[in-house]
């Protein structure tokens, strides 16, 4: 039976074992990320997917999903329009 953890107000089911962007994927919700790809192992090098849990900012590829975390997204600023 898989635990539970809220993300963005949403409850993403998870499995033990399971980073937070890995049970957010299998949910359906997309983290954004540039370096996680699910068949190499996590570094966290480019923050990209940055979620902030129980008030901490953490890489969501690295840390383990948790039962009972409230974690949110980061906004990102978006691209400005003149971007090439």
């Amino acid at each position: 039976m898989s635990q539970t953890f809220m993300l963005d107000g949403k409850t993403i089911p998870f499995e033990e074992g399971q980073t937070i962007i890995q049970a957010a994927t299998a949910a359906g919700v997309f983290i954004p990320h540039l370096c996680y790809h699910p068949e190499f192992k996590p570094h966290g090098s480019c923050k990209l997917c940055t979620v902030k849990v129980n008030g901490r900012q953490t890489a969501s590829c690295t840390m383990r999903a948790m039962p009972a975390w409230s974690s949110k997204t980061i906004p990102r600023k978006s691209m400005p329009n003149d971007w090439p």
